[in-house]
């Protein structure tokens, strides 16, 4: 489970960062 869960985190930042990138872009 806890790896699911770092998992789940690492996806979240990972999406967070792509929705900067692109406010940036835009």
């Amino acid at each position: 489970m806890a790896k699911i869960g770092k998992y789940i985190e690492v996806v979240i930042q990972a999406g967070l960062v792509m929705v900067m990138v692109c406010t940036t872009l835009n």
